[in-house]
C-alpha cells in the first residue's frame, strides 16, 4: 500500500471508530488501527478509550495501543 492509501484507510477507520452505531464495526476499527502500525492513531485512540461504552470495545483499543 502506497503513503495515499494507507491515509485514507486511516482516516476511514478513525471515522468508523468514532461514528459508526454498530459496537463490532468500532472493534473492528480498532484493530484494524492496530495493524496498522500507525504512531499518530495512539491520541486518536486513547481519546476513543474515554468515551467508549462498549466493553468489548474497550478491548479492543487497549489491544490496539498495546
Amino acid at each position: 500500500m502506497n503513503w495515499q492509501e494507507i491515509n485514507a484507510k486511516f482516516n476511514s477507520l478513525i471515522k468508523q471508530l468514532f461514528h459508526d452505531e454498530e459496537w463490532q464495526n468500532r472493534a473492528d476499527a480498532a484493530r484494524e488501527l492496530g495493524l496498522l502500525e500507525e504512531g499518530r492513531a495512539v491520541n486518536l485512540l486513547c481519546s476513543a478509550l474515554k468515551s467508549e461504552k462498549d466493553y468489548i470495545v474497550i478491548n479492543r483499543i487497549i489491544e490496539a495501543l498495546g
